[in-house]
């Protein structure tokens, strides 16, 4: 069982970052797979108590990477591989919102889609230093409020882009509507024409508006179908904007690896139990 426990940020830091979460899990002494498929979201872990994640081969099963004591993981725009997990687990995750990343830290995400970086390659030893900060804090609010200092503080130091040229100022309902919002209205609404929108948004976001919409469509229907586990899948299309099931098989297929159910079945999800969850 997996125990999760979501915090909002600093409301000075709430169009940049989307949550702060705490999960411990213990697989005693098994191995845990967890799929690395496609995700909208770029994250920064700081990994406490045992080793951090091994990710695999898709086809061999081999370790092609492990993780570090504090990793990025960018945004996926298909399925990865699985991850592994063995030990006692806990560790606490930035979220961060669509182009909050670069919004603070001025790097490109595109240069971190599908990607597990070690942190301090990112970002410098100043994560050293959070991470230890971290490591000591007792609960949930401290250590998100240790977050929104080291936050803030790049914040304050970075310059805020002229103009309307900060893809965060378009409210993240209008990126999620995949289904009804087209690119020429998202680049309406951030007031620039269709081009310079399309080339900022994979600059700031790391993946093309388009294909965001479609990667998070995608990720509404998974969670849909992990909190809903006996709505079918034909529902669940219809709920979250597909033109029919077959559309989301396709988009499975192009974002897990496989089928719907042979994700599901191949790479089981445990049962995670939120404690506390940040509803948007």
């Amino acid at each position: 069982m997996i125990t999760t426990t979501e915090i909002r940020p600093s409301p000075a830091l709430a169009h940049l970052v989307r949550c702060y979460s705490w999960r411990e899990f213990d697989t005693l002494g098994s191995d845990l797979i967890r799929p690395w498929h496609a995700c909208h979201e770029l994250s920064l872990i700081f990994f406490f108590a045992d080793v951090p994640v091994h990710l695999l081969d898709p086809v061999t099963r081999g370790v092609i990477a492990s993780g570090t004591r504090a990793d990025i993981v960018g945004p996926g725009t298909c399925y990865n591989g699985p991850m592994l997990f063995r030990g006692r687990y806990a560790f606490f995750e930035i979220a961060f919102r669509p182009g909050g990343f670069y919004r603070l830290f001025h790097l490109p995400a595109e240069d971190l889609v599908n990607r597990i970086c070690a942190a301090r390659d990112v970002l410098g030893t100043c994560v050293d230093r959070l991470f230890e900060q971290l490591s000591t804090a007792v609960g949930l609010s401290a250590r998100g409020a240790l977050a929104d200092d080291f936050l803030l503080g790049f914040l304050a130091r970075s310059k805020r882009p002229t103009g309307h040229d900060d893809i965060c100022e378009i409210p993240s309902a209008l990126l999620r509507r995949g289904d009804g919002i087209t690119v020429y209205g998202m680049a309406g609404a951030a007031c620039m024409s269709v081009r310079n929108f399309e080339r900022k948004f994979t600059e700031q976001v790391g993946i093309p508006p388009k294909l965001y919409s479609c990667v998070e469509r995608f990720n509404r229907a998974l969670t849909m179908r992990l909190n809903f586990p006996d709505r079918d899948w034909a529902r669940i299309a219809a709920d979250c904007g597909y033109f029919d099931q077959t559309h989301l098989v396709k988009d499975f297929h192009r974002f897990a690896g496989g089928s719907p159910g042979g994700f599901l079945h191949d790479t089981p999800l445990s049962d995670e139990r939120f404690l506390s969850r940040v509803e948007e």
